[in-house]
């Protein structure tokens, strides 16, 4: 929250679309706009409508106070593999909701870049990534977090999938 107090960032709406903070939204991406509107409720059932602030944003952006975790699931797709994908991905997906640049790694590096200010001395980053990009991620979270315990964790079909920096 605002007061330094600590929190979570959550960088995806639980519906397959990107989010790009506290439960942010992509900024003049009205496709992804229904993901504030969708999670407004969602926050008031659960009790936790007086303690989530829904901003839309592009990645980090105007967030104030620092959290304890932040959680990407953020485009990692490489730009040439998007048309041999699934037609069942590419017909039902927007392709700047998958694609991360001409590396899949382009949105990652940014939000590891930018992230530091927001994240508490103790704290932890995880990102989805793809089965690929470990070696690359890694090298970029070892610069933007030279003191950071950074690795990369596997999934169940034993492929690399989600990216850790720890810090503190």
């Amino acid at each position: 929250g605002d007061d330094g107090a600590g929190g979570a960032l959550n960088n995806h709406d639980g519906n397959g679309h990107p989010l790009d903070s506290p439960m942010l939204a992509d900024p003049g991406a009205d496709e992804h706009q229904h993901g504030i509107r969708r999670l407004t409720p969602g926050s008031a059932v659960h009790g936790a409508g007086g303690r989530i602030d829904l901003v839309q944003c592009d990645l980090i952006g105007p967030i104030r106070g620092r959290a304890d975790l932040i959680v990407a699931n953020l485009p990692y797709v490489v730009e040439a593999d998007w048309p041999a994908l699934a037609p069942e991905i590419t017909e039902h997906e927007p392709k700047g909701a998958l694609t991360g640049g001409a590396t899949g790694t382009e949105i990652i590096a940014r939000l590891l870049r930018e992230a530091r200010p927001a994240l508490a001395d103790r704290s932890l980053l995880l990102c989805e990534c793809g089965d690929t990009q470990g070696d690359r991620l890694i090298e970029a979270a070892r610069r933007a977090y030279p003191d950071a315990h950074v690795a990369i964790h596997k999934d169940l079909a034993d492929l690399d999938r989600v990216l850790r920096v720890a810090l503190g």
